[in-house]
């Protein structure tokens, strides 16, 4: 498949990432370290109530990683990348 511009062939993303799938199982974190993401798409503290809730099964999202959010209201089938920066 060739682009828009006929120049630069598309290429799957899966050839140049893949996935990481690292959970909180052994409790290395605790809820003060969870983020969530905010409406413009930045890492925020998290707003959620977190009472009771188990962090095991949390995904863990370091430095030099991004993550995806493909549920979204406004940007439906689009695909939303967030970077980590600063010290979240």
């Amino acid at each position: 498949m060739i682009a828009a511009d006929n120049k630069i062939p598309w290429r799957r993303l899966g050839e140049f990432i893949e996935e990481c799938d690292e959970r909180n199982e052994m409790g290395e974190f605790a809820i003060a370290d969870v983020r969530g993401i905010s409406i413009n798409k930045s890492v925020i503290s998290t707003k959620a109530d977190m009472t009771g809730v188990s962090l095991s099964s949390y995904k863990q999202f370091k430095h030099n990683e991004f993550c995806v959010v493909t549920v979204t209201s406004r940007k439906g089938g689009c695909l939303m990348p967030i970077t980590k920066n600063g010290n979240m």
